[in-house]
């Protein structure tokens, strides 16, 4: 038997050098990576390195392994959406294709959707060890727009190359039903952050994140039209082009098919997966002992909570992390915090604790009160609730004892004290419409006979 030469064989091998030559939207490292026999099962190890990447330093995985599982889920989600917009797309647009079965095809247009992967490794940096919050949320907003605006062009060109099409085509195409699902998601996180009226009071980093949420939304909302317009006139032009691009396509050499993945390719996200584990080694602790103190403050065992937080310091938990209660415009979340701010008037707790157990402790105190309107414009509370329909007395006390709790946020603990001034000023106001009430329903006497008005 004649014997390949090591050349010949080196070269039907993928391995690292084209799949960074895919990253970058090669033709030849794209036609090379995707149509290798066994790169599926290679493409859905680098989504899971990319899970971790995403959630190492994020959640719990002891008490919530199940994150992992997150991207696959929403990867093969939005891929199928895309590859019928694009099958949609071409059918109108009479373009044929080389592919004769439907399951073939989509597993090569997942394997070329998954391959994408790596580009959220850049989630990975640990930044929180370096910055503060607010730096920390500005780099992860900004490593999100750009690994979401590299993966569309390189997947637009992916799909370019595999249908034989314009890149301004597969372009439009992909962008049609991303930009859709983007702008549901963006709108459902922000409406629950938008108080009907009166505003709530934001910190700094859900301000940063709200902005940021408006200004993509918005960038979606006026591209739309320009988007689908473009969309429809690419139709038109591959149907009066399809001749000429099928042509061209034929004439451009093809790179010999690879047979096998190089170890070498398979030892990068084994490595990319080492490394984060090692630095889970250093979050995952954190990360369970916060869920830990998620989970007492959830069942109420203040005490106990306020414990492990002051037995473990500061340092043995998240530098970016909101423990319940959270602010919810929806309907109360658990715990009570009313009973919380008791729990730390009577444990004395360190400022720090204060400072994070008591984050927006304001607007969460009116909102499971049943005030529903945001408590930032302090004209307008005091206007509207002598005539809300919830009992005053108990929230004038929780934030009366909330004011005297020591934090840091001494801007905060002022609009708590002035709170609770247009608070105790409605209980009066209330007290005197009631008095006015009954000395209007009241019956009149006149001679021996009782007249009610």
């Amino acid at each position: 038997m004649e014997q390949k030469s090591p050349d010949a064989t080196n070269f039907k091998r993928i391995g690292i050098l084209d799949l960074l030559g895919f990253l970058f939207g090669f033709r030849h490292s794209i036609l090379r990576v995707v149509y290798s026999p066994h790169i599926l099962w290679l493409a859905a190890f680098l989504v899971f390195t990319a899970a971790v990447a995403r959630e190492y330093d994020a959640v719990s995985l002891a008490d919530q392994p199940w994150d992992l599982l997150g991207p696959f889920g929403a990867s093969l989600f939005l891929c199928t959406i895309i590859f019928g917009m694009i099958k949609m797309m071409l059918a109108f647009s009479g373009h044929k294709t080389e592919f004769a079965d439907d399951l073939p095809e989509y597993k090569l247009f997942l394997s070329g959707y998954w391959l994408t992967a790596p580009l959220a490794w850049l989630y990975a940096f640990p930044i929180e060890t370096l910055v503060g919050e607010i730096d920390c949320l500005r780099f992860n907003l900004t490593a999100l727009s750009v690994v979401s605006i590299w993966r569309v062009l390189l997947f637009s060109r992916v799909v370019s190359i595999l249908y034989a099409i314009p890149f301004w085509c597969s372009l439009v195409w992909v962008l049609v039903p991303c930009m859709i699902i983007a702008f549901g998601f963006l709108v459902s996180a922000i409406l629950p952050m938008v108080s009907i009226m009166g505003g709530i009071r934001m910190t700094q980093s859900q301000a940063m994140l709200f902005a940021y949420q408006n200004s993509i939304a918005g960038a979606i909302f006026y591209a739309a039209i320009p988007v689908l317009c473009l969309s429809l006139l690419a139709i038109g032009y591959v149907r009066s082009k399809r001749p000429a691009l099928v042509a061209e396509h034929k004439t451009i050499d093809n790179p010999v098919p690879a047979t096998k993945l190089s170890k070498w390719l398979w030892g990068l996200p084994v490595l990319v997966l080492a490394v984060l584990c090692l630095g889970a080694s250093y979050f995952q602790p954190r990360l369970w002992h916060a869920a830990r103190v998620d989970q007492l403050l959830i069942a109420e065992k203040f005490s106990e909570a306020i414990d492990l937080l002051q037995t473990r310091n500061r340092r043995g938990f998240p530098e970016a992390w909101d423990p319940p209660p959270k602010y919810s415009k929806d309907k109360p979340q658990p715990p009570s915090i009313s009973k919380l701010i008791e729990a730390l008037n009577q444990k004395q707790a360190a400022s720090w604790i204060n400072d994070l157990l008591l984050n927006q402790a304001d607007e969460i105190l009116f909102s499971q009160g049943g005030w529903n309107q945001g408590t930032g414009n302090e004209e307008y509370v005091g206007q509207m609730l002598a005539y809300s329909d919830f009992d005053l007395e108990p929230l004038a006390e929780s934030l009366r004892l909330l004011s005297a709790i020591p934090r840091s946020d001494l801007e905060s603990q002022k609009h708590e004290a002035a709170l609770e001034a247009i608070v105790r000023e409605a209980i009066l106001e209330r007290e005197k419409r009631q008095e006015a009430e009954q000395k209007k329903s009241a019956p009149v006497t006149i001679g021996s006979e009782n007249v009610t008005e």
